[in-house]
């Protein structure tokens, strides 16, 4: 006859989590837990089976743990820069829990991580596309080196015994992220200045190298060259952001051609301050 129990496979999750947090991964076993409890194996049993049984049910509580970190990263803003700190400030946090996540049988653990953040992946993407000028392609690249870069920062931050701060790390994982926003920035506008449909009609190279008022008419040619380049056009943006106005679409233009803020006031003729805050109005309107 089985013992009754007077614990839930709760209970044996958390004192997982807490032995793990204490003395770390090797520590993780059933005899610990049944140390800890104090409880017999015969007591366990009905519960915890084996070693392995009780690593798998912690290690999904620290990713469900993770998880909540990262859905609290979603609501700053930027939204995707907010997932790229919780991600440090998990890391710096919980280490042992951290690490348990991270562990694989094998050295595809990284892509295996990713692909568990895939879910993660598509909302930073999707955010990156609508916060800068850049394809989908371009968000997809920013995304993967700024996961890439965050696990470095993290495992050195462990590996040194938690001896960098979340502001420390923020700042490094910030700085590499503004410069490869601007190298893909780069990268995609000398690819779009070399479209077919951007260099026969010549207007846009015209533009960046010699900025002025632009002409209703030129208004429309450069809809048309968005179109030929992206797909887009006024109407299907209007469709997904029905408050768009003629302003909006006019900053999403020049956003897609990768004019600058001080080439921009020249095209538009207002200052570069009402630039920026028309950026900003259209950036809330995008992320709404």
């Amino acid at each position: 006859m089985q013992p009754n129990t007077i614990f839930t496979a709760d209970d044996i999750v958390n004192c997982g989590l807490a032995i793990l947090r204490k003395y770390g991964r090797a520590s993780l076993t059933v005899n610990n837990i049944c140390q800890e409890m104090g409880i017999s194996d015969a007591e366990a049993y009905p519960v915890l089976r084996s070693d392995d049984s009780l690593v798998a049910a912690v290690k999904a509580a620290s990713r469900r743990l993770y998880n909540k970190r990262i859905e609290e990263g979603f609501n700053c803003n930027p939204p995707f820069k907010g997932f790229g700190l919780a991600l440090l400030s998990f890391s710096i946090d919980e280490p042992e829990l951290f690490k348990l996540i991270m562990e694989g049988d094998s050295n595809m653990s990284f892509h295996r991580f990713i692909d568990e953040n895939v879910g993660f992946k598509d909302r930073c993407i999707s955010i990156i596309c609508k916060t800068f000028p850049v394809s989908e392609e371009g968000a997809n690249e920013i995304y993967y080196q700024m996961i890439t870069i965050g696990l470095g920062i993290a495992f050195t931050s462990i590996s040194r015994g938690g001896h960098l701060n979340i502001g420390q790390a923020g700042e490094m994982l910030s700085m590499h992220i503004r410069a490869i926003i601007t190298e893909i920035k780069a990268k995609e506008s000398r690819a779009m200045l070399n479209n077919p449909a951007i260099s026969q009609s010549r207007l846009v190279g015209d533009l960046h190298k010699n900025p002025r008022y632009i002409r209703d008419d030129e208004w429309e040619e450069l809809e048309r060259i968005m179109y030929y380049t992206s797909k887009t056009t006024p109407e299907t943006l209007r469709l997904s952001h029905p408050d768009l106005t003629t302003n909006d679409i006019r900053q999403i233009i020049l956003n897609c051609f990768h004019f600058t803020t001080g080439e921009s006031s020249v095209l538009l003729g207002i200052c570069p301050a009402s630039v920026t805050k028309a950026r900003q109005r259209l950036k809330a309107k995008l992320q709404a």
